[in-house]
């Protein structure tokens, strides 16, 4: 409903005082002198005198003509539905069919009288209602309501669910600005039922090696039963097992090995009993990626030191590194073969170590190495002055870009103990990136502490001072564990082990892995002769499910769309093919990806109706049962909301309304007219 009015917005002591002055101007010409009229007319002609002089008056007064507009804004009812698996799952209320047609009744009959909305659990309005959710996130759900309809009049949210809640917060503490009427869907008794509550493994393992999984069954109504466990790779009986349920949890272990390198996907199933509520959590996926071989990480030094065991017991919690250690004398390991890393601790200290191929390197600066490392190190000069040394602390620098650290964790920092360092000049060239600056004191200087090197050919780090064990014990002092040293070192291994990829062609999926809600992109790079970025490119996309079947994709790449965006995909492990011609020469990629199944809704099928009482409770709002759900409609049909009204106002000078001149012009025209016509000469 709509409503206007003008109105004038001037002083109204000025516009009686030009009214007056208007009308003692018309009096003056018109009253004095004898004229050949009657005495209504010169009334007339005296009118149009008065009205126009007052309307020019009062445009010299400037006055602002308002508009105001009154809009009555309709009570809105949002019908919020958890259209989650479980909704359904247990059959309770027998409920896709008549949970849907009561839902599109009741929201039909509430759209004759409010503003009816009806919306899904990610937040969108909602056509028709499929409960295929594989997540139930009740206070996302809301607290998008109240994000999306801020500032409107929401008079009511009606939340039809079950109370299941399995991702995000709960419901009944968040702060919410309208009344929410729950309407409580589905069975409150604990179900008869037999799932598997969770299953663990590693996500890396070993060609060759053995690797635990652990999984967790949970019965209820079936003590003393024994039902088969059995862990599958594709059609592949890879373990089993017969387990008597005695109580609500059962914990059973595999060890599996090894074979073929790959992401493989393992499905653990469960036998199903008679009687259970729902046989859809009888069986979870768990994956795991075999690779051929650990990265080999040799440390070598002159002598024991306890920065070798910080750093060892790091690489050792690493599942994917092997550490060997040399030290002459005393642990003198086999060096055959090429390492991915070499630490040179108390670096170029002792000059007969034997040769070795490594990758990156790390060289770490003590009191027993030499300064003199031009001849070992090209982009970095230190120029000890007498033997001194310094205490410093470590500066972050945030223009590094090599990689990150977690940013909380970063604060941490300003409890490391000081290194020893040497003090003088230090001279830094070529593409070398500082990561920890020399703090001395309350001074940050720009001598660097540990820096990185690449020329696209060699890569190098280099930490100049010893004794930074002591950083992972005050940390872990302090916080209980040491999440930033431990970044420090695996990050700067991670560095170092990766080789220069100088291939032409990269096709690589955003994540390694991906959920059934996600949209799966894939990323493509086409590189020239001297690997310059090239685009135009004809890229063909195969991708092979695990059933063998192939899906084509094909794609001509330019800098705003170079990545495929397969959509969503069924749970899986998922491998492609790609390949594209870069001047005469055909050149392909290959990988994988897994793609992960949400069980969440299977886990838990008791509704939670206590949860949704006091999320209602909470906000004024009311609950009613499944079976109240008629009372609801009309409890929301005799609330009577009330419309929320918004006036809206606009200012405009009066002097710019052309139709008030011309009224002006047709008053002064008009009497003008008259004198002539009566007689006026």
């Amino acid at each position: 409903m709509e409503n206007s009015w003008y109105s004038l917005e001037v002083s109204l002591g000025w516009v009686l005082l030009t009214l007056v002055l208007a009308a003692v101007l018309a009096y003056f010409l018109y009253a004095q002198k004898q004229v050949p009229w009657s005495r209504n007319q010169n009334l007339i002609l005296g009118f149009f005198r008065m009205m126009s002089v007052f309307l020019i008056a009062l445009l010299l007064l400037n006055p602002l003509l308002k508009l105001s507009v009154n809009h009555t804004e309709m009570p809105k009812v949002i019908l919020a539905i958890d259209n989650s698996r479980s909704m359904t799952m247990r059959g309770a209320v027998g409920q896709d069919a008549d949970l849907s047609a009561w839902v599109g009744g009741a929201f039909q009959m509430l759209s004759e009288q409010y503003d009816a909305t009806l919306i899904g659990m990610d937040g969108s309005e909602l056509d028709t209602i499929r409960f295929d959710g594989q997540v139930t996130n009740l206070s996302g759900m809301l607290q998008n309501i109240a994000a999306n309809y801020e500032g409107e009049n929401v008079a009511a949210v009606v939340l039809v669910s079950d109370g299941i809640v399995n991702s995000g917060l709960l419901p009944q503490y968040g702060q919410y600005t309208f009344p929410i009427y729950g309407i409580g869907v589905g069975d409150t008794t604990m179900p008869k039922d037999l799932s598997i509550n969770y299953v663990k493994n590693n996500k890396v393992a070993y060609q060759g090696n053995q690797f635990p999984v652990s999984v967790q069954l949970r019965q209820n109504g079936f003590d003393g039963q024994t039902v088969r466990l059995e862990v599958r790779e594709g059609s592949t009986l890879k373990a089993e097992k017969n387990v008597r349920l005695e109580s609500p949890l059962t914990s059973i272990n595999f060890n599996l090995k090894a074979d073929e390198a790959g992401l493989k996907r393992l499905k653990v199933l469960v036998s199903r009993l008679s009687g259970e509520s729902s046989t859809q959590n009888n069986q979870q996926d768990a994956y795991i990626n075999v690779v051929e071989g650990k990265e080999r990480i040799l440390i070598m030094a002159p002598a024991p030191h306890p920065d070798i065991s910080a750093i060892r017991r790091v690489l050792d919690e690493a599942a994917n590194y092997e550490t060997v250690l040399y030290i002459p004398g005393i642990s003198e390991s086999d060096l055959a073969g090429e390492f991915d890393v070499l630490i040179e601790h108390q670096a170029f200290a002792y000059s007969r170590y034997p040769k070795v191929k490594a990758g990156g390197k790390w060289y770490i600066i003590g009191s027993r190495s030499t300064l003199g490392l031009r001849r070992n190190i090209s982009f970095l000069r230190i120029s000890q002055r007498g033997g001194q040394t310094d205490n410093v602390v470590p500066i972050y620098k945030p223009e590094f870009s090599l990689f990150t650290l977690n940013a909380e964790e970063l604060e941490h920092l300003k409890q490391y103990p000081p290194l020893n360092v040497p003090f003088g000049q230090y001279t830094l060239s070529g593409p070398v990136e500082v990561l920890l600056s020399q703090g001395v004191g309350s001074v940050d200087t720009d001598r660097p502490l540990m820096m990185y090197y690449d020329d696209g050919t060699d890569k190098q780090a280099i930490t100049v001072g010893t004794g930074f064990w002591q950083w992972r014990l005050q940390e872990f002092g302090s916080h209980g564990e040491a999440p930033l040293f431990k970044e420090l070192i695996l990050k700067t291994i991670q560095y170092l082990s990766i080789k220069a990829d100088k291939k032409r062609f990269n096709v690589r999926p955003r994540q390694q892995t991906f959920t059934e809600n996600d949209r799966i992109y894939i990323d493509t790079e086409v590189y020239n002769n001297v690997y310059e970025r090239v685009y135009g490119n004809t890229i063909d996309l195969n991708l092979i499910n695990e059933e063998g079947e192939v899906t084509n994709y094909q794609l001509i790449d330019s800098e705003l769309s170079n990545y495929f965006n397969l959509g969503r995909l069924k749970a899986g492990v998922y491998r492609y093919k790609a390949g594209t011609t870069v001047g005469n020469k055909q050149i392909t990629e290959e990988g994988e990806f897994v793609v992960r199944s949400i069980q969440l809704e299977a886990l838990n099928l008791q509704a939670d109706h206590d949860l949704l009482r006091a999320v209602s409770r909470n906000t004024d709002g009311k609950f009613f049962k499944w079976e109240e759900r008629e009372n609801l409609k009309q409890t929301l049909l005799n609330a009577h909301f009330p419309g929320v009204i918004h006036t809206e106002s606009d200012l405009m000078p009066l002097i710019n309304s052309l139709w008030l001149i011309a009224f002006i012009m047709l008053l002064l025209s008009v009497e003008w007219f008259l004198r002539k016509y009566w007689g006026a000469y």
